[in-house]
């Protein structure tokens, strides 16, 4: 029978039955009915109408919220006694090689036999076939029938199809169907390295892809083959490879990305008359010339002469101008190149960044975050309203969302509305439906952001800004609404929000801070000159975070809008993010009284994996000595909270205090990191101050999130484990006194001996700090003015540096103190001053001055505190 399309459209989440939400691995689905060939490639057809845009008819075919359409033969679907055996696989493929030309009945009929076992069961093949509800596939038995078909034969079939592919007319739909088996048959994670590097299948379809960007279905083949295990991905972009992938993906989204009138302007780069394709006869011998290296370069050569550079023309970074999607030449194409590059980013180890290196030298990240900028003004106010849904849902109120647009936006199906057409002129991050071209690109800066060779380029090109405008956009309108989420569009908001300020805080917050690694120059400029507000959090993306650090652990994925699968974050990259925005005070402050006891309690959970599993679990996700050191020193931060709120679960204390226990475990580890080894020494001795208090319930929020309470506590395993360690009495750390926690302090050099000037004259020795507790940051742990000849205890050195302040003594740790409500006119004004301007509140001014005073080496020669022990009362000068 002939081949028709069966659209199975998801709206906003990718095929929940598979959790594809928030990752990409696209079960691919036609977009176009065989020989409908609307694309055009870079020079080659360009007369074939290739400047078509998508209106509401078009776009009902091409459903592009789902990567999973339900192609399949009438005739052979209709009766499950008609599907093709398994036992004529040899056949089928004999009949493609001995195929005089691509076209014509035998090759047609083997590829649509070969179709319907990929997607079916088929007779008698491994499988029940369609069942009799309707045609559906039976997911086990397709799966069983991809993996086997490509063994089939002594794996005959991946070779014979690619050289098949070699031959086909460009948007035939001999070329379609071919690409369809590919796309099924590299769904199971056994048959990627097969395909991709075994048979050349991924240097070929990258080949295949420049010389036609339109054809989108090879990009979404590409995106099944890069949704693999990280050595198959390490290799895919290894600087020896041949593929070339990323520099492919990169030409195929510039060239995409084009609007029809810049795509007309252009030169052709690839013509056919130059023989670059070469067919060698039905030997598997063809050969396809073609760098998508060079490619690109003159690609980019192009670019610039008709508009400048990337970074200062139109594709690049400008804040004030929204990304446009309404006017592409390939959305789709560029939608799922995209999503190929967040595969291929996913970090896998911070030392391993292959993919984040040869997308930075592609030249387009600018372009990248152009695609998610967001215009200025109140467009999100305006289409996001209360219950609102009349965008989302798709058009004509289909509440499927069944016919989605590429870019995730409402431009595709343009109805006209005022809505409509406000949201798509702002790039509303709220329509950025999962696997939308902004979703993924946004994902990719997310994915680079968490790597540290990659972040000083990101921040050449000023990637907060762009990051900026969203945060900003979900922040008019969800602080508006509160805590709550009651729509998808407002989910799908919160959680692009999210990705952005965990982006921000990769960028800001990374290095240089107290516990992390010393800055660069380079870095503590962009620092002093960027808006650091834009990391500060919310309650709703309090709840989103904890939410998604659960679901880390438990390498859990999420369902609906807001989705991700369970390998879209690593916990490692969670944690990282944590700890990153907890160098803000005030975001301290909104986590602890938010989701402090959740929070704190799944940090315990991801230390007590490293330090009592030793970082593997046979049900959790793997947390090592870098990954536990994020989660100690956030457990410690965040402690500064516990000594007037619950800091735990009152469930910890059980088992001999589970908490001390791994606190003590962790010490105990070989591979513990300094600032690691800082925090838990630290937490041991304020634990006996510290609230343990309440219980964590199983709840549904008023956002719609579910707690569980089992998330929260220690697995069952680490308990049976807890009960043989015992822990020696130890003695407790300081007493807090009560000053430490809330009075804003002033510190002041010593005036040098013979002089005349009193300490508080000189306003350029003056620092202020929101309390007595962060003030002891810059003498703790990694301070290069302080000299420790014991052990540190920061609650006694706070408790000593408040004693100095309330006029019990002139000088502590050779500085001058004093409580910021006891200054006189004249030094109030002088703090005022200090306090740097367009702060968000006195708060965050005071540690983005402390945090930079901190890395500038504002003091003479380092002091040191002799007989501090954590026993001591005090300490001597």
């Amino acid at each position: 029978g002939s081949l028709s399309t069966n659209m199975n459209g998801n709206g906003s989440n990718m095929n929940a039955a598979n959790a594809n939400g928030g990752h990409t691995e696209a079960q691919g689905r036609p977009q176009d009915p065989p020989g409908h060939n609307h694309h055009s490639g870079s020079g080659i057809g360009r007369g074939k109408n290739p400047h078509r845009r998508m209106t509401r008819e078009h776009a009902h075919h091409h459903p592009s919220s789902s990567a999973h359409a339900n192609a399949n033969t009438s005739n052979d679907s209709a009766n499950t006694n008609n599907d093709p055996s398994m036992a004529l696989v040899p056949g089928l493929i004999r009949d493609l090689e001995t195929a005089p030309t691509a076209s014509g009945d035998v090759p047609a009929l083997a590829l649509r036999a070969l179709f319907s076992l990929s997607e079916h069961g088929g007779n008698g093949g491994g499988g029940n076939g369609a069942n009799s509800s309707g045609g559906k596939s039976n997911p086990d038995s397709s799966e069983g029938n991809r993996t086997a078909l490509v063994r089939a034969d002594s794996g005959r079939l991946v070779p014979t199809l690619l050289s098949y592919l070699r031959r086909c007319d460009r948007g035939s739909s001999e070329q379609y169907l071919t690409l369809l088996v590919l796309n099924n048959i590299s769904i199971p994670a056994t048959n990627k390295r097969l395909i991709a590097l075994d048979c050349g299948g991924a240097h070929l379809l990258s080949r295949l892809l420049c010389i036609d960007p339109g054809c989108h279905l090879i990009a979404i083949v590409l995106v099944n083959l890069s949704f693999a295990d990280a050595e198959l991905r390490r290799e895919l972009v290894a600087p020896s490879s041949t593929v070339q992938l990323v520099d492919a993906l990169a030409y195929a989204t510039l060239m995409a990305t084009l609007t029809p009138e810049e795509y007309g302007a252009r030169p052709a780069l690839i013509d056919p008359s130059d023989h670059t394709i070469k067919y060698m006869g039905r030997t598997g011998a063809e050969e396809i010339n073609l760098s998508p290296r060079k490619l690109l370069a003159a690609a980019l050569a192009e670019d610039r002469k008709y508009r400048g550079s990337l970074g200062s023309s139109s594709l690049g970074m400008t804040a004030s101008t929204p990304f446009d999607a309404s006017n592409l030449m390939h959305a789709e194409t560029a939608r799922w190149c995209l999503c190929a590059l967040k595969n291929l980013t996913r970090p896998v180890t911070a030392r391993d960044p292959l993919a984040a290196h040869a997308l930075m030298e592609t030249s387009i990240v600018p372009l990248i975050l152009n695609f998610v900028t967001v215009g200025d003004g109140n467009a999100d106010d305006d289409v996001i309203g209360n219950g609102d849904t009349s965008v989302v849902d798709g058009p004509s109120g289909d509440a499927d969302g069944g016919v989605g647009p590429a870019c995730g936006s409402p431009c595709a199906w343009d109805d006209g509305t005022e809505d409509d057409l406000r949201a798509q002129s702002r790039n509303c991050p709220s329509t950025w439906d999962a696997n939308s071209l902004q979703d993924a690109a946004l994902f990719t800066v997310l994915n680079l952001s968490a790597l540290p060779a990659a972040r000083p380029y990101l921040r050449e090109f000023d990637a907060v800004r762009p990051l900026g405008t969203i945060v900003q956009a979900a922040g008019r309108r969800l602080g508006r609404l509160g805590p709550g989420l009651d729509t998808d569009r407002q989910r799908q908001l919160a959680f692009q929000c999210l990705k952005a300020r965990m982006a921000i805080a990769f960028l800001l917050a990374s290095e240089g801070h107290f516990g992390q690694n010393r800055a660069s120059s380079e870095t503590t400029a962009y620092y002093s000159r960027t808006d650091r507000s834009l990391m500060l959090t919310n309650d709703s993306e309090a709840d989103l975070l904890v939410e998604l650090l659960a679901n880390a652990l438990q390498q859990r994925p999420k369902e609906g809008p807001g989705g991700y699968s369970a390998a879209t974050f690593s916990a490692k990259n969670v944690l990282c993010a944590v700890r990153c925005l907890l160098t803000s005070a005030e975001n301290q402050d909104i986590l602890a009284s938010s989701v402090g006891v959740r929070l704190n309690a799944l940090l315990l959970v991801a230390l007590a994996q490293h330090a009592i599993l030793g970082g593997s679990s046979t049900t959790a996700t793997t947390i090592d000595p870098e990954a536990a050191e994020h989660a100690s020193f956030s457990l410690y931060l965040l402690s500064n909270f516990g000594f007037k709120y619950p800091f735990l679960p009152v469930a910890h204390l059980s088992l001999g205090n589970q908490a001390e226990k791994v606190f003590t475990s962790y010490l105990h580890c070989d591979d513990v990191t300094p600032a690691g080894r800082h925090a838990a020494s630290q937490l041991l001795l304020r634990l006996r101050h510290l609230i343990f208090e309440g219980e964590i319930k199983d709840s549904m929020l008023s956002n719609g999130i579910i707690v569980k309470a089992s998330d929260f506590e220690l697995p069952l395993e680490i308990k049976r484990d807890l009960e043989s360690i015992f822990v020696e009495k130890r003695t407790p750390g300081a007493a807090p006194r009560d000053d430490i926690f809330d009075r804003p302090i002033l510190r002041s050099r010593a005036p040098k001996k013979g002089t005349e000037k009193a300490p508080w004259d000189n306003s350029s020795s003056i620092s202020p700090f929101p309390n007595a507790l962060l003030a002891v940051q810059q003498m703790s742990f990694g301070s290069t003015k302080v000299r420790h000849l014991g052990a540190i205890d920061d609650i006694l050195i706070a408790n000593n540096i408040a004693k100095s302040a309330s006029g019990e003594k002139a000088e502590t740790y050779n500085y001058w103190w004093r409580w910021e409500d006891d200054a006189d006119a004249n030094l109030a004004n002088t703090v005022e001053y200090l306090k740097p301007s367009g702060a968000a509140s006195s708060k965050g001014g005071i540690v983005s001055s402390f945090l930079s005073r901190a890395s500038g080496g504002e003091d003479g020669a380092p002091i040191s505190i002799f007989g501090l022990t954590c026993c001591a009362a005090d300490t001597v000068q």
